[in-house]
């Protein structure tokens, strides 16, 4: 995800505490933890705008809304975000998610539609570390994992590794999807099957953990806008850590 989207998370960076605890949020209190969670607010990538009324815990679940209108300017989205307030290092991170679609309810029928990413990752310090999940509405059929690292994240150098995995119903019903941080290595799963693994650019930084949804309107990056609403979902996060760090 080679963007500036999560000021909020760079402004935190390192001054807050590594977890080297074992951490799960299953969202059913029906409002955010926000001793573990910050709520982001304020610019959002392509004209976006990160607004919590676009977090909803009412249906013991998270939802995050992304909704695309016409502005005086061209496309505006309103969009959510959640980010840790602690950080997270190497370990097992798993997200419960269903990706965004036109369903206004976590079980109902919907559809994916371009103009949006959701995601679940790890990020700090302008991607000095980044592992990222990230489902875009213009390629229904793929889940894109990205291992990024930038050692002088100053000067905004980036060097990443890549794959697509290729999966149908990634936004009509609830996956889970994961990724074993470990020092040199990275292993990402899907429904607990291993579908790729990364040795090169693998960052070393503790990070923090980031779900969002957000809207894009670009011929590439998650494709045009589509005017309307969707949804994401997510049932849980989990964090385990490493033996080697415990």
């Amino acid at each position: 995800m080679k963007m500036v989207l999560l000021v909020i998370s760079v402004l935190l960076g390192s001054a807050l505490p590594l977890s080297a605890q074992a951490f799960t949020d299953e969202f059913n209190a029906g409002r955010i933890n926000e001793s573990e969670w910050t709520v982001s607010r304020g610019k959002a990538p392509q004209d976006g705008l990160f607004d919590p009324a676009n977090l909803d815990l009412s249906k013991g679940l998270l939802s995050l809304r992304v909704t695309q209108s016409h502005g005086s300017n061209g496309i505006v989205s309103s969009v959510g975000e959640i980010v840790s307030r602690r950080l997270f290092g190497y370990g097992t991170y798993e997200f419960t998610m269903r990706m965004g679609s036109s369903s206004e309810t976590p079980d109902g029928p919907g559809k994916p539609a371009s103009g949006s990413v959701s995601a679940g990752f790890s990020y700090v310090n302008n991607s000095q570390t980044e592992i990222d999940i990230e489902y875009t509405g213009n390629e229904p059929g793929n889940v894109h994992l990205t291992t990024w690292i930038n050692p002088h994240p100053e000067k905004n150098p980036t060097e990443k590794e890549s794959d697509a995995s290729t999966m149908a119903g990634l936004a009509e019903s609830f996956h889970t999807y994961g990724y074993v941080w470990y020092p040199g290595r990275v292993e990402w799963y899907l429904d607990g099957k291993l579908i790729a693994v990364h040795k090169k650019n693998v960052p070393t930084v503790p990070a923090h953990i980031i779900l969002n949804h957000w809207g894009t309107n670009s011929n590439n990056w998650g494709g045009t806008a589509t005017v309307g609403t969707r949804y994401m979902y997510v049932k849980k996060v989990k964090f385990t850590p490493w033996e080697g760090h415990k």
